[in-house]
């Protein structure tokens, strides 16, 4: 079990949080687009797919929210990038 609520990835998610909220704060009329990457020991070549916010739910009874919209800003739920899938 990975826990990123533990250690650097809950410090690397409220440092995000803290400088998307003072970007929010300078220009509130202005869209931010977010894009988050993760390194992982993939071989070159594996095939992978994007799939959108609206096909994340593993069941119609989940409820999917941003990190984000717990801090005030509801900036949506992005598009997940999966690598060496088979489907």
């Amino acid at each position: 079990m990975r826990r990123w609520y533990i250690g650097p990835g809950a410090a690397t998610m409220v440092a995000a949080t803290c400088l998307v909220r003072r970007l929010k704060n300078l220009r509130p009329e202005n869209d931010i687009r977010l894009f988050e990457g993760f390194v992982s020991f993939k071989r070159r070549g594996d095939r992978g797919k994007i799939v959108g916010p609206d096909k994340l739910r593993m069941s119609e009874d989940n409820v999917l929210r941003s990190a984000f919209k717990v801090a005030g800003m509801d900036l949506g739920i992005p598009a997940a990038v999966f690598a060496d899938c088979e489907a």
